[in-house]
């Protein structure tokens, strides 16, 4: 639908120009002129006009109106009076000598581009009378441009948003706002939420349309005008309310991808064409009985829908409604004459289709409706036997008084005592009667099988009064539904039951669950057809009063017979057998809470919970191809204390009796995957209930983003790389996963297959007066615990504030630490670094730090110094896996001048696939040789397969895993045979060596590779000899031997090669010397020698390839 309806506004704009452009060639766009203002008659009976331009084309107007213009309230022609209440599109379009407009309060809306490129436009007086602008009026005006960044108004008008907007933007429009402009937040993808006051009466067209970040809307019932695109595209949408005053016009929320349900509030009339097509996730839409038509293409492309109920108000649907909804299964239509429709409304005709039982043969006579192949008629649902006059409901209210630590019960009833007219509908009066006393209480109708109340106030706290007609039940609903819109409750399960000889139909119902509830759940409430009412309603808000009051319904009466009595709601006693859900598996949690329900200066009362739980495994099943565990919720009791000023309450146990089933959990050697069936305490995300999530992924490398994670509402975690731990003196193996500023814990958790994660739930998060902690305690099997709060505490001082990982580019590195930064030891770093960052940590600003992990860094060049700092402790540094430059020293660091050996090192490891190339000194720079213990060592990182290291110490040399390159010496000098290749700056700036051994394998050295090594005398480190047993003279770069003390030293060569050496550039210049020619013999290369051969470093070979060996003792040269 996106391109399509994109397509379609181009279109529609593309021929609504022609028009402008060639249709008014034949007259002025001005029916007539007064006082230097064109104007257009709109209205020749109401005797109305709008302001215009001047002249048939774009041309002809552009500078028409110039200085100040002040609008008439009224304006005469032909001798008739007529009222100015509109600026027309385009009227000051192009007015470059326009200063100022001043509007009267008799205009009402400016449209399209009305004062575009009036470019010293600077004063425009907008009056209060304004409640629609159209797109473009301000643009490229001084007026607009001179705006401060933000949203602008343009009198109670929201005109536009100017400026790049923040991420994560939360805008609430001002109260006193009439309304919002078309395109007032066009494509503003940074825009997470708005609130829109009950003062707006118009959102205009594309006002929101592809504000991707958008999750939710409320449009208040103030709102009488919606227009089209106004949210089209807004593919973050999950959830809509919408105002019950305004119809939903052409394509309002067509593309809204992940848009899931819809409650169509009643009032609304008008289904526009379009406005939901292409809403795939889209899985429910209730529509009221007030909705007339259905427009064309209204739910094209919502293939997940699988059921529709069209209610009997509905008179015609348009060509193509429900076309491409590939998921439909059944559908419903409550009208018993066949809705005005056609042959392309739906697609497949081989889907149920449920009419009136009285109806059937009118939809089998009438086109097209006669081409679904299986019509089945049913008994519409018959609500009005609950609502007839003299029934007589009976409440229980049982309250915790938390003030006088007391359990106080008190009685009440609702009756129906005649009818009336209420806001245009027929219905019935509902009383409340309490200790004799009986006030009006609100009123109710039923429209077909649904029931819906007004609540004209709040009594018992049980509800909020009402604004409009309220949806209480929909009976139609199928299971896993909602059947409750006011009260958000789903349906279960359906049964029926007999009750004094009459057969009922009863509905179970649980709290909302997002976005399906099929839970095996132990405690839940039913409520029975055509009898109405609850057994066992329960409140858990503690209001400020002190109270938490529950209710059940004891009895219903008709007159003075009792025709219902609470345990005829109630199939069995509720199951408590908890035990048998604890013979296995389960992890324990801990959930306290503290709320400051009141305070002044003369009291104050504070309320504390202690609620435990258990998620317990027990029983295997099969859920979506799965072979998996089930996991229950299991809560015994609540505890309860308060504490008024100093003085704290005795504690008050209140028993739950909570068994549910709150998922199944799959595992593998790799991963561990959850199906949410029930939401506990809201951790768990309504996006991943009802499907298989997965939880970890154990062979996710280090660097991760566990995008996994989001579907449980877990955004914001990376894997950091796993780790053997001593917790207990017991080795586990521990997965890190880090948490930046986007997740729920910034910090570092530890998750331990078999045990589980020591962050699963996080601590003390804080909003408002109220405070909750939940977390993680103990884990046993059966009997056996297999892992305790000390264990937790030690996994959690291990890991927490020192394993840290940030994720640079929109914020520097030192400002990602909330936590103190000398504690992290451990540092994983995600992005870009700039040169603060760089900096930062050659501050040592990260002073315990002892492991970088770069791997994942977005760099490709290690700039100059980057690490330059004085080592203070072991350090290792894992370059990053796109490194492709070490720029001139940019490994370069200092040690402290005394240290003992080994005490201070710093290891840099490989990841990238390829040997950077390098720039000058970028080691070690010349002028800190005196203060330098050691020199950097340089190793491949564990899973790196393109090097190798023949030593993890100082003595090593890092090749090629084919050993055919050295790419750089730790210290160590003799290079190994079969080196074809020395790498540049190899050994630049070395001096911890004595000699150097040159392999007869060797073809080439790299830039650099030998320069600046130098004589140390007084440190009793310095070169003595090289050695070169290559045949021919290696090929050398760029000042391989610069400032090198190998000019100075003799420098073996074989004898029979020793002429073609002192005629070679670079090596004439050395003191060559013989090698002694009587003690290397040639042997042919890959033959089995009859006697042991050896390599230089004494390591048996058993076929020899090029180079030079050791054979009983003398040197041979393999050829």
């Amino acid at each position: 639908m996106q391109k399509n309806q994109i397509s379609m506004k181009h279109l529609i704009s593309f021929f609504t120009t022609l028009v402008f452009m060639f249709g008014c060639n034949s007259a002025n766009a001005e029916d007539f002129s007064a006082n230097g203002i064109n104007y257009n008659i709109t209205d020749s009976v109401k005797l109305t006009v709008e302001v215009t331009y001047q002249g048939s084309l774009y041309e002809n107007f552009s500078y028409y109106y110039t200085g100040d213009v002040e609008i008439p309230e009224t304006v005469t022609y032909n001798n008739k009076n007529y009222s100015v209440t509109s600026i027309g599109r385009s009227a000051f379009h192009g007015s470059r000598e326009l200063t100022s407009v001043t509007i009267p309060n008799s205009i009402t809306s400016i449209g399209d581009r009305a004062f575009t490129d009036c470019t010293r436009l600077t004063s425009v007086n907008i009056p209060n009378s304004i409640t629609k602008i159209g797109s473009s009026v301000f643009d490229n005006t001084p007026w607009f441009n001179n705006q401060p960044d933000g949203l602008v108004y343009a009198g109670k008008v929201a005109y536009k948003y100017k400026g790049t907007m923040p991420e994560n933007t939360s805008i609430e429009i001002t109260e006193g706002t009439l309304a919002i402009a078309v395109t007032a937040f066009s494509q503003c993808n940074n825009l997470t939420s708005v609130i829109i006051p009950n003062s707006v009466i118009h959102i205009g067209s594309d006002a929101f349309e592809r504000c991707n970040s958008l999750t939710s809307i409320t449009i208040p019932n103030s709102v009488t005008s919606i227009g089209q695109f106004a949210f089209s595209g807004c593919k973050g949408l999950t959830t809509v309310t919408l105002s019950n005053s305004a119809d939903i016009d052409y394509a309002v929320f067509s593309g809204c991808i992940n848009l899931t349900s819809i409650i169509i509030p009643h009032g609304v009339k008008d289904i526009g064409s379009s406005a939901f097509e292409q809403c795939s996730n889209l899985t429910s839409i209730s529509i009221p009985n007030s909705v007339t038509k259905i427009g064309s293409n209204t739910f094209n492309g919502c293939n997940s829908l699988t059921s529709i109920t069209i209610p009997n108000s509905v008179s015609r649907i348009g060509t193509g409604a429900f076309a491409g909804c590939g998921g439909l299964e059944r559908i419903k239509v409550l009208a018993e004459v066949p809705p005005i429709t056609y042959d392309k409304t739906f697609s497949n005709y081989e889907i149920e289709l449920y009419v009136p039982q009285q109806a059937v043969s009118a939809y089998q006579a009438t086109s097209p409706w006669n081409k679904f192949t299986n019509i089945v008629g049913i008994e519409s649902a018959d609500t009005k036997k609950a609502l007839v006059e003299g029934r007589t409901w009976n409440y229980k209210q049982t309250t915790f008084d938390i003030k006088a630590n007391d359990i106080v019960e008190k009685f009440f009833s609702l009756t129906i005592k005649g009818e009336t007219t209420f806001r245009d509908v027929h219905c019935r009066e509902i009383y409340h009667t309490e200790n004799g006393k009986s006030s009006l209480y609100g009123y109710a109708y039923e429209d077909g099988a649904k029931v819906y109340f007004y609540f004209l106030k709040d009594i018992e706290n049980l509800c909020s009064p009402s604004t409009d007609w309220e949806l209480i039940f929909d009976f139609d609903k199928e299971e896993t539904e909602i059947i409750n819109a006011s009260f958000p409750a789903y349906l279960v399960a359906k049964d029926t039951i007999e009750v004094k000889g009459n057969t009922y139909q009863r509905y179970w119902i649980g709290p909302k669950l997002e976005p399906k509830f099929k839970s095996e759940i132990i405690k839940f409430y039913p409520i029975v057809h055509s009898i109405g009412g609850y057994a066992g309603l329960h409140n858990n808000t503690f209001e400020r009063t002190g109270k938490s009051p529950s209710y059940s319904c004891e009895s219903v009466y008709d007159g003075d017979e009792c025709i219902f009595e609470k345990k005829d709601f109630c199939a069995d006693a509720i199951n408590s057998e908890y035990d048998k859900y604890l013979k296995g598996k389960r992890w324990n949690y801990s959930h306290s809470s503290y709320m400051k329900v009141f305070g002044d200066n003369k009291k104050n009362f504070s309320l504390r919970r202690h609620h435990p739980y258990s998620l317990a495994i027990n029983g295997d099943t099969v859920v979506a191809g799965r072979s998996c565990k089930k996991i229950y919720y299991i809560n015994k009791y609540t505890e309860y204390s308060f504490q008024l000023n100093e003085v704290l309450s005795d504690t008050l146990f209140v028993p739950n009796n909570d068994v549910v089933l709150h998922g199944y959990i799959h595992e593998t050697k790799d991963s561990v995957s959850f199906y949410i069936e029930k939401e506990i305490f809201g951790v768990d995300s309504p996006e991943a209930n009802g499907k298989w999530c997965k939880m970890y992924d154990f062979t996710a490398p280090s660097g991760t983003y566990c995008d996994w994670l989001e579907e449980l509402s877990e955004p914001g975690f990376y894997m950091l790389g796993k780790e053997d731990v001593v917790i207990g003196g017991q080795t586990y193996t521990a997965y890190l996963l880090y948490g930046d500023k986007m997740s729920s814990l910034q910090g570092t958790i530890a998750v331990i297959p078999g045990i589980g994660c020591d962050g699963l739930f996080f601590s003390t998060p804080r909003f408002g007066t109220s405070t909750f902690s939940l977390y993680f305690s103990s884990v046993y099997d059966g009997d056996n615990c297999l892992w305790n709060s000390k264990n937790q505490n030690e996994l959690f001082d291990k890991y927490f504030g020192k394993y840290a990982a940030v994720r640079l580019g929109s914020e520097p590195m030192e400002s990602q630490f909330d936590y103190n930064h000398n504690h992290v030891t451990h540092l994983w770093v995600w992005g870009k670094p700039q040169a603060a960052d760089y900096e930062y940590l050659r501050d040592n600003r990260l002073a315990g730090l002892s492991y970088l992990n770069l791997r994942n860094a977005d760099i490709d060049t290690i700039p100059s110094k980057a690490f330059y700092t004085t080592i203070s402790n072991k350090k290792r540094i894992i370059l990053p896996a796109t490194l492709k430059h070490l720029d001139d020293s940019a490994l370069c660091v200092t040690y402290p001048q005394y240290s003992a050996p080994g005490e201070y090192e710093l290891t840099f490891e490989l990841s990238c696939p390829t040997y950077p190339t390098l720039g000058k000194d970028v080691y070690v720079e010349k002028k800190d040789f005196y203060d330098l213990a050691a020199m950097p060592i340089i190793v491949p990182s564990a899973d790196n397969k393109a090097f190798r290291c023949n030593s993890n110490n100082a003595d090593g040399i890092l090749y090629s895993e084919d050993g055919t390159t050295a790419y750089y010496s730790n210290g160590n000098s003799i290079i190994a045979e079969g080196t074809r290749i020395i790498n540049g700056a190899f050994m630049e700036n070395g001096f911890f060596v004595n000699k150097i051994t040159l392999p007869a394998t060797l073809d080439s050295i790299g830039d650099r590779a030998f320069a600046n090594v130098i004589y140390l005398e007084d440190t009793g480190y310095y070169v003595e000899t090289m050695t070169c047993y290559a045949p021919n003279p290696p090929k050398l770069g760029k000042d391989v031997f610069l400032n090198s003390v190998i000019y100075h030293i003799p420098v073996y060569v074989p004898s029979r090669s020793y002429d073609i050496y002192k005629t070679t550039e670079v090596w004439k210049d050395f003191d060559l010397r013989k090698l002694v020619d009587d003690a290397i013999e040639d042997i042919t290369t890959g033959k089995q020698s009859s006697s042991d051969i050896f390599d230089l470093q004494g390591r048996k070979v058993k076929t020899p390839t090029k180079g030079l060996y050791i054979k009983e003792g003398k040197k041979v040269v393999v050829k």
